[in-house]
């Protein structure tokens, strides 16, 4: 699995099994059972999923990205997102994210 650490990451992060220091936008490999254990622990970490031959697509962690808007109205409903009627999907998205 290939990670990626997200613009609001510490300036530096490291991890015994990386050589040297990333900081943000950086990429590692890490096995799937670590990787998704760092993403569950770490809100500044990205799956980056490799869609075709040196193209990636990143996408977080928080299942967000595959939501419908209706999904994502209700849970920003739910955390008392105010504005919420008014906002495009990728809003949404980004609010619950702050949130």
């Amino acid at each position: 699995m290939k990670l990626q650490l997200t613009d609001d990451a510490p300036a530096t992060v490291s991890y015994g099994y990386v050589d040297g220091g990333l900081s943000p936008g950086d990429e590692f490999d890490v096995d799937g059972a670590k990787g998704e254990a760092l993403l569950d622990a770490h809100d500044y970490l990205e799956r980056v999923v490799d869609i075709a031959e040196e193209e990636y697509e990143v996408t977080s962690g928080d299942g967000l990205a595959d939501a419908t808007y209706d999904e994502l109205y209700e849970r920003a409903t739910e955390a008392g997102i105010e504005g919420r009627s008014t906002m495009t999907k990728d809003e949404l998205i980004g609010e619950l994210r702050e949130d």
